[in-house]
């Protein structure tokens, strides 16, 4: 990233100001290669690199514009300067060479001084530019870096939460009930969750989620859901009451689950205590509507766009001082949208809040298996 030593590219059909250049490069400390008409300075940038060419408008054969253009395709503004020279009344020439992508120019007769000074100030914005993108090269080495080691210790996490939560159940079952375990069981599930949104936070912001739709019902996956958050609607006194059909849906089982447990934590964090969180489905036209529904605070109307935008934060609280990260709705927004789906809240719900998915029905139409694809996120 040294400004000394560049390698220059003099193209001129003038021998004259070929040895001019030449020496007067070479004085600055840069090395030199000469090219006399615009086919070999082509040539030539096909086979070597350059940081910068002193480029002739008036060449036999092709002209300094159509090398300009040449290089304009292959090269950036900042990546290859261009300095054109011209002659000192060809005033047009040099504002069609300035429109062409040419950083600067000179005119003839040539001023050494001037075109020193112009070289000069070239190379060192090539160089501010060439050591600004190293700067963000490492720091963007840095921060994957940092991004993946956190990722390997996120993942790594999760087994010894789980077996320690799972421990601290058994005493409980043999010992009976105590209030500091409980405490502990509350904290280690906390710390699965953040885990947990953290790795789907990446998955979703650095990759493409492997989607796998199959012919499904909500049920099948509601059930395994609520295996999971049963005994923290317990804690709560919190009733689930489930009214789903057996509609097919088209549907990633997986990424399905992660969203309706997102939907249903949600739901018992916010909701009042000793209340009634209903799950009911609706079937419209070509789509299956999964709806939620709590009794607790209201959202307010000003913070309903809020609301699938990442780490935001709003005016309802959990009732239980349960841990909100702000992206459990988010997750849930790119999951379904990654399958076809949409998701949104019924505004209409003054108590409370109603929020849905809704994924295609399947039809005896569609594909037979499953039908897997790549979404970009």
């Amino acid at each position: 990233m040294n400004s000394a030593n560049r390698h220059i590219l003099i193209t001129d059909d003038n021998p004259t100001n070929i040895i001019l250049l030449d020496r007067l490069i070479q004085r600055m400390g840069h090395r030199t290669t000469h090219a006399e008409t615009g086919e070999e300075a082509i040539r030539l940038l096909e086979r070597d690199t350059f940081d910068l060419v002193l480029l002739d408008i008036m060449l036999p054969g092709m002209t300094g514009f159509q090398v300009l253009e040449w290089i304009r395709e292959r090269h950036s503004l900042d990546s290859l300067p261009v300095i054109m020279v011209s002659a000192l009344t060809d005033e047009s020439s040099i504002i069609q060479g300035l429109q062409l992508g040419a950083n600067d120019y000179v005119t003839k007769p040539i001023n050494v001084d001037v075109v020193q000074l112009r070289v000069e100030t070239q190379l060192k914005l090539k160089q501010t530019i060439e050591e600004q993108a190293f700067v963000a090269q490492q720091l963007q080495k840095s921060n994957d870096m940092q991004n993946r080691l956190m990722r390997i210790a996120s993942h790594d996490l999760k087994n010894p939460i789980s077996n320690v939560a799972m421990s601290l159940q058994l005493i409980e079952q043999i010992h009976g009930k105590d209030e500091l375990m409980d405490l502990a069981i509350e904290q280690l599930a906390t710390m699965e969750t953040i885990i947990h949104e953290f790795l789907e936070q990446e998955l979703i912001k650095n990759d493409s989620l492997l989607v796998e739709c199959q012919a499904i019902r909500y049920d099948d996956v509601l059930a395994s859901v609520l295996m999971q958050y049963q005994q923290a609607a317990n804690a709560k006194g919190i009733t689930i009451e489930s009214n789903l059909s057996n509609q097919m849906i088209m549907a990633d089982r997986s990424r399905l689950e992660q969203a309706i447990s997102n939907l249903v934590s949600n739901a018992i964090k916010y909701a009042t205590p000793n209340t009634t969180v209903i799950i009911n489905e609706l079937t419209e036209n070509d789509v299956v509507r999964l709806l939620i529904q709590n009794i607790g605070e209201c959202i307010p109307s000003e913070e309903i766009g809020m609301l699938f935008q990442p780490f935001s934060k709003l005016t309802p609280r959990p009732t239980a001082g349960e841990h909100s990260s702000g992206l459990g709705l988010w997750i849930v927004q790119q999951m379904i949208e990654a399958q076809g789906g949409s998701v949104g809240i019924n505004s209409q719900v003054t108590d409370g809040a109603e929020f849905w998915i809704e994924l295609p029905r399947h039809c005896e139409t569609m594909s037979k298996g499953n039908t897997s694809m790549l979404v970009p996120i």
